[in-house]
């Protein structure tokens, strides 16, 4: 169902390929949107601040602020461009669109109509962020370097081989012919160990108690 990660669904999603009822597969669209200005709960645990702010027995994932990005705002997700997408939001937010942001639109798009268009769905179809993900991996702690630089890959490379083995190295073998690079197989596996998690009721919802948006998808990211 997923190939690549913010760079690519590159089919359309069909409901053949969802697994069966009770397991569980995972998507890193952002799945459930404000329908005003300010950013999720999700998104807002999942960044760095101070601890002052911090909200007591609220998980929170304190990874590198960069990786998270807040997701857009339902109104955005009818704009036709990325002009039309900062017009909308600076009325609204007072804020512009930035191109990494407007680059997953048309997939969140794909996927919201997907996820609303049968609420059995929402059960076996969750978000989950691969930065998010690595904090829980690697002991509750930020990784240390971006995912895209020699020592990022390596450091996340490091935990996965714990739980991978020698999978990994058939994955990155095979990346050329999935059409995608390096860190997206990363990322993907570090999903997959999320999507385990879920299956055996181990994983930890950001936040405890998700708020739903206006067609009742819960925003919340899955670790």
């Amino acid at each position: 169902m997923r190939r690549g990660m913010d760079r690519g669904l590159t089919r359309p999603i069909r409901s053949h390929l969802l697994p069966a009822r009770g397991e569980t597969c995972r998507v890193v669209w952002r799945l459930g949107a404000s329908p005003c200005g300010g950013s999720r709960r999700a998104d807002w645990l999942a960044r760095p601040r101070r601890p002052r702010l911090r909200c007591r027995g609220a998980p929170s994932a304190r990874v590198r602020r960069s990786s998270v990005f807040p997701a857009p705002i339902r109104p955005i997700l009818a704009a036709t461009s990325q002009a039309e997408a900062s017009r909308i939001r600076y009325r609204v937010e007072g804020k512009r669109v930035s191109i990494q942001t407007w680059a997953i639109v048309p997939k969140i798009v794909e996927v919201d109509g997907f996820w609303r268009a049968d609420t059995m769905r929402r059960e076996i179809v969750r978000e989950v962020h691969p930065e998010v993900s690595f904090f829980f991996l690697n002991g509750e702690r930020p990784m240390s370097t971006a995912k895209r630089k020699t020592d990022g890959q390596a450091e996340r490379l490091s935990l996965l081989r714990k739980w991978f083995g020698e999978a990994i190295g058939h994955a990155l073998a095979g990346r050329e012919r999935l059409g995608c690079k390096a860190d997206d197989i990363v990322d993907a596996l570090v999903a997959l160990w999320t999507a385990e998690r879920i299956g055996c009721g181990a994983a930890l919802s950001i936040p405890v108690r998700p708020p739903l948006d206006a067609y009742g998808l819960r925003m919340e990211m899955m670790a």
